[in-house]
């Protein structure tokens, strides 16, 4: 894997592909990790399976690189539209949990669709990551930067756990969306975590037009490690329907 490095309008943000992304000519793919993802994800596999397109990989800002100016969801967006900007190709973004509010709030002429894997519309719904977040808070001293990005992006500090609203991103949605949840509301076999997204926060995505959703039968919040046939078929789509089909119809033209 290849590390390329933006200057954004929030520091510096990397992202990882396979040789000759950068390079190429092929529209893009941007996967955005979760929160406190492992160094190498299953997610930076995708390339072997989306051949039409150049797939770049990034963690959320702090995680696994360097730390932003601002630790919100909204700097986030910010800092990866500025990159896709700097690429200079029709994109899809990709994101998991966090990584899926970061891809809402990405705003850029090049974009063409999202995939929203377990979005996190609510930050209520971590209840079950409370306790390994606050194991996180007690580092003496702490990692930097997990304390603004755990009060910031999720309320949560070491006595408190606020509610942070994301349904406002999904109100400004303008470009076709697949937006997938996990269907176990249990934990699994070996602890996996369960959806994280409730009824509410699904319903709400389904009511908008932009918005085509879909339940992974068996599968709890992490979407990218347990479901990755579903996860490169939905980034295959939008590819097929808005930047493949669009570009074979204006060669027709001319």
């Amino acid at each position: 894997m290849r590390k390329h490095a933006f200057q954004t309008p929030q520091g510096e943000v990397w992202l990882w592909s396979e040789d000759g992304a950068l390079e190429s000519q092929r529209p893009v793919v941007l996967f955005l990790n979760g929160a406190f993802s492992i160094e190498r994800p299953r997610s930076f596999e995708l390339q072997a399976a989306v051949p039409d397109a150049a797939v770049f990989n990034a963690h959320l800002p702090g995680n696994h690189s360097p730390q932003p100016l601002a630790h919100t969801v909204e700097a986030y967006g910010q800092a990866y539209a500025s990159a896709i900007d700097q690429i200079g190709r029709p994109a899809i973004v990709m994101g998991a949990s966090v990584g899926a509010l970061a891809a809402l709030a990405i705003r850029s002429p090049l974009l063409r669709g999202r995939v929203l894997l377990e979005p996190l519309l609510q930050s209520r719904a971590a209840t079950p990551l409370v306790a390994a977040f606050r194991d996180k808070l007690r580092l003496d001293p702490p990692e930097p930067g997990v304390r603004d990005f755990l009060w910031n992006v999720f309320g949560i500090s070491e006595a408190a756990h606020e509610n942070r609203d994301y349904r406002p991103l999904v109100d400004a949605l303008d470009l076709p969306t697949i937006a997938a949840f996990g269907g176990a509301a249990e934990p699994g076999p070996g602890g996996p975590l369960p959806s994280l997204v409730n009824q509410e926060d699904r319903e709400y995505l389904r009511a908008h037009s932009m918005v085509r959703a879909e339940v992974i039968a068996g599968v709890g919040h992490n979407l990218p490690g347990y479901a990755p046939n579903h996860t490169r078929r939905y980034a295959q789509t939008l590819l097929d329907e808005h930047v493949l089909h669009a570009a074979a119809a204006r060669a027709d033209r001319d």
